[in-house]
């Protein structure tokens, strides 16, 4: 999800850290003075709560330099301890930390970035005396293999403006998300995968975010979804994600006032029914728009044509009917994945008709155009469009037609190419 807002916040921080990265390892630049004692004391003791060092502990080395250890940032002019870049990886067991977690990090004052994701700490809760490292601004504890209830006191850290919770095997609980109140710098928020089946008024916390730039709730077992707030507070936002969870209720009014500034929205698989809203049309910067496996009814709205910076519309597995024409996908012209299948949907396109692509393989299309017949319905029933995917690969665009079925179409509709482009 929004993975490039993501790099962009975490470019802010590297920059201010004064590091440079080299594969995984954080590198000091210009050290003007060494570590202070204390701290150096505090990462020897925390490095004794693991039961396998491998690589990862073998430059800290208690006579040297603890800012020339890797995976450990310091401030270049006070030589304090403020980055510890301890990120497994999710591939290799072997490289991944097991053990607990020692409190010995408190003594680290001035930590403002801390990333132990993709390790294995077992199954235990994450700290409570997380809430107490005070300086954090980037905190990754996903993929983690954490367990229980998240503490409240994360709430404390009133300068984080990066949190990530998700990937946690589903072991991860909420009873509300009050404490996120105190998080009012908060930017990038991921709790996928984080049962908050409890929280019913989860949107209001939420709404307390006014820097919020992207939030991931995926498969959160959400449930209760209100389709208006008495205003909407989190207007920066510009990365939704909603997937996964049963809200069974329409797409709610007040997504529509957050701001023209939104670039993804991504609400797959939440049961949504109901028209989809002409008012994804005023959505000006959508690059992404996913509403998939829903039971979304009535036609595509003529609106949609408008969102001419989409490249990802995914209306796929829904109920909608109607007809769709070549007139409607005229604009939108950095189109890299259209989903339209499973649906009963009707194609009225004129022979000389020609998917508006983005993407090298755009004149390859061109060159290799079928005739394709007008495919409007002569009568009552319907045609039904059962799987139509515009779909890229590596820059290049491809057009898959199968599962056809309802109302006779013309033999040249099947001789567009079906082969991924080269």
């Amino acid at each position: 999800m929004g993975i490039i807002i993501f790099l962009q916040i975490l470019s802010i921080f590297i920059g201010f850290l004064c590091m440079e990265t080299n594969g995984s390892t954080l590198v000091h630049q210009a050290l003007e003075v060494q570590c202070k004692e204390s701290e150096r004391e505090a990462l020897l003791k925390f490095k004794e709560g693991f039961k396998n060092h491998f690589g990862y502990f073998s430059s800290w080395k208690a006579e040297e330099d603890c800012c020339q250890w890797e995976r450990v940032g310091c401030n270049n002019e006070t030589g304090h301890v403020i980055a510890l870049d301890l990120q497994g990886d999710k591939g290799a067991v072997t490289l991944q930390l097991q053990g607990e977690i020692s409190r010995s990090l408190l003594n680290l004052t001035h930590l403002s970035f801390l990333d132990l994701s993709q390790n294995d700490f077992n199954k235990i809760q994450i700290p409570e005396f997380f809430g107490s490292l005070s300086s954090l601004n980037y905190l990754n504890l996903s993929n983690a293999k954490f367990k229980g209830t998240i503490p409240n006191q994360i709430g404390n850290l009133s300068t984080l403006q990066v949190l990530d919770l998700s990937g946690n095997g589903f072991s991860l609980t909420a009873n509300n998300l009050d404490w996120l109140r105190g998080l009012s710098s908060l930017k990038f928020l991921d709790l996928g995968g984080v049962d908050l089946s409890k929280d019913s008024h989860w949107l209001e916390a939420i709404n307390m975010l006014p820097s919020l730039k992207e939030l991931g709730l995926f498969a959160c077992k959400l449930q209760n979804l209100p389709d208006s707030l008495s205003y909407v507070n989190f207007t920066s936002l510009e990365v939704l994600d909603l997937s996964l969870n049963s809200f069974n209720s329409s797409i709610p009014n007040w997504l529509f006032k957050i701001g023209s500034g939104l670039v993804e929205i991504h609400l797959r698989r939440n049961q949504f029914h109901g028209l989809i809203p002409d008012a994804f049309g005023n959505m000006t910067s959508l690059v992404e728009l996913d509403l998939s496996e829903n039971n979304l009814q009535g036609h595509v709205p003529k609106s949609l044509a408008t969102l001419s910076r989409l490249t990802v519309l995914n209306v796929a597995w829904n109920s909608l009917e109607g007809i769709v024409t070549d007139v409607q996908l005229l604009n939108l012209s950095n189109l890299r994945v259209l989903e339209l299948s499973s649906n009963q949907l009707a194609f009225d396109v004129s022979s000389s008709w020609i998917p508006p692509l983005a993407g090298d393989c755009r004149s390859k299309l061109l060159q290799s155009r079928a005739t394709i017949s007008k495919l409007a319905p002569n009568s009552e029933k319907p045609f039904f469009h059962r799987y139509l995917k515009i779909r890229n690969f590596r820059h290049c665009a491809k057009l898959v037609l199968e599962s056809l079925s309802g109302s006779s179409v013309h033999e040249s509709f099947f001789q567009w190419p079906k082969r991924e482009c080269a």
